[in-house]
């Protein structure tokens, strides 16, 4: 069984859970250590969450919660690698690492993105490591690259408006 819905109030802990699980480390080791030293601008990832253009998605199982995807707006007062303007929610993505490669990102990705185009979003953006992974999934799901740093990619989704 799996399913994908809005978080419950009560499951908003689950999100600072999934932030911490989608910050990619080329060496997992130093995980811990670098989650750490970004404590403090990880906590503005959801200080206030829920304001327009700001969504989240939970996959349940049957183990319980299992990946969470949701949207942030951000200013150019306080923005992320993934920051493109004030009108384009980024995203962000994590699925438990016993649930990844079965489709379920895709399906969550889809979903959340479908939820932007009914708000009447145009497009969104996520920035990722570029030794990561989730790059093809994003590339495979139409997301382009729109700047670079040293180690990052943010990218862009143009969103079909509903039909």
């Amino acid at each position: 069984m799996l399913e994908i819905r809005e978080i419950k109030a009560c499951e908003r802990y689950f999100l600072d859970e999934m932030l911490r699980e989608a910050a990619y480390f080329p060496d997992p080791s130093k995980k811990l250590e670098k989650l750490a030293e970004l404590h403090p601008v990880l906590s503005t990832y959801f200080d206030s969450f829920g304001r327009e253009g700001e969504f989240a998605l939970v996959v349940v199982t049957a183990d319980g919660l299992g990946g969470a995807a949701w949207t942030r707006r951000f200013s150019n007062e306080f923005s992320s690698h993934g920051f493109v303007d004030d009108d384009t929610p980024e995203l962000g993505i994590a699925i438990k690492e016993e649930l990844r490669n079965q489709g379920i990102g895709t399906r969550l990705m889809t979903r959340i993105i479908g939820e932007l185009s009914a708000a009447g979003f145009r497009q969104v953006s996520l920035s990722v490591d570029k030794r990561n992974p989730a790059v093809r999934l994003y590339q495979r799901l139409g997301f382009q690259v729109h700047s670079e740093g040293e180690n990052f990619y943010t990218m862009i989704k143009h969103i079909e408006p509903p039909l």
